[in-house]
């Protein structure tokens, strides 16, 4: 068991411009490791882990709605967190879409343990994981009792300051604002400045080159929810 520590630079302790940690230090620390005579790997504490159930998909503690759930050793306060906030219990009908007992009989109603993201974590996840499935649509009539956003902003980010760039040729361009949606194929509908400016369908991205200033995108999908985003250009 050994400590090691490698320092290139001046003899004062000051930095030298152009020498780098990862260029000139590092493979210093790498020969002196290979230098030492190799060892076992740190025995596990055994006697201060547990085992704990965790959910295969999220690494939480497993829920009662998780569906594949591993068991790993945990230290003590691992268990004192929560379990698994992304899998819920959902009910739709015979047609497989989301009814609750507003809209449909309790009997006819079925079950179903889904894992659920929110819109912009589900974004990215879903490059990676084709076989992530979104909730099911509501059947007409039915609704949800407290609703959820379906919508996030992936670029910008609210109060963002932004430029617009300038194209090879001189010419002002256009900033490429994306936004995240639950539902699949859903249609929204762009507004800059309470000025509609045109739809997006399945992927929702705009290129916009709005003037110096203030400005608030508004987006409206199908079912009427609504997400604003506060932006200030700066030139």
């Amino acid at each position: 068991r050994y400590a090691i520590g490698v320092w290139v630079g001046n003899a004062s302790g000051e930095g030298r411009p152009g020498i780098t940690g990862l260029t000139a230090a590092a493979p210093i620390l790498f020969d002196v490791l290979y230098t030492l005579p190799s060892a076992p790997w740190f025995s596990p504490p055994m006697n201060r882990l547990f085992p704990v159930a965790t959910c295969a998909e999220s690494g939480f503690k497993a829920g009662p709605y998780c569906g594949t759930a591993d068991t790993i050793l945990a230290h003590p306060n691992g268990l004192r967190s929560g379990n698994c906030p992304f899998h819920r219990l959902i009910f739709v009908n015979e047609k497989g879409l989301r009814a609750n007992a507003d809209c449909a009989d309790a009997h006819q109603l079925i079950p179903q343990k889904h894992f659920v993201l929110p819109p912009l974590q589900e974004w990215y996840y879903r490059k990676r994981h084709a076989d992530y499935a979104s909730l099911p649509l509501w059947e007409n009539g039915c609704q949800e009792g407290a609703a959820t956003a379906r919508m996030a902003w992936v670029y910008p980010r609210t109060a963002s300051e932004i430029i617009i760039p300038r194209e090879m040729d001189g010419t002002r361009g256009k900033a490429v604002f994306e936004l995240a949606h639950g539902v699949a194929d859903a249609t929204v509908f762009w507004h800059l400045d309470e000025t509609y400016i045109g739809t997006t369908t399945g992927i929702h991205k705009f290129e916009l080159a709005p003037k110096p200033g203030d400005h608030v995108i508004t987006v409206v999908d199908g079912d009427g929810e609504t997400s604003k985003l506060k932006v200030r250009v700066v030139r």
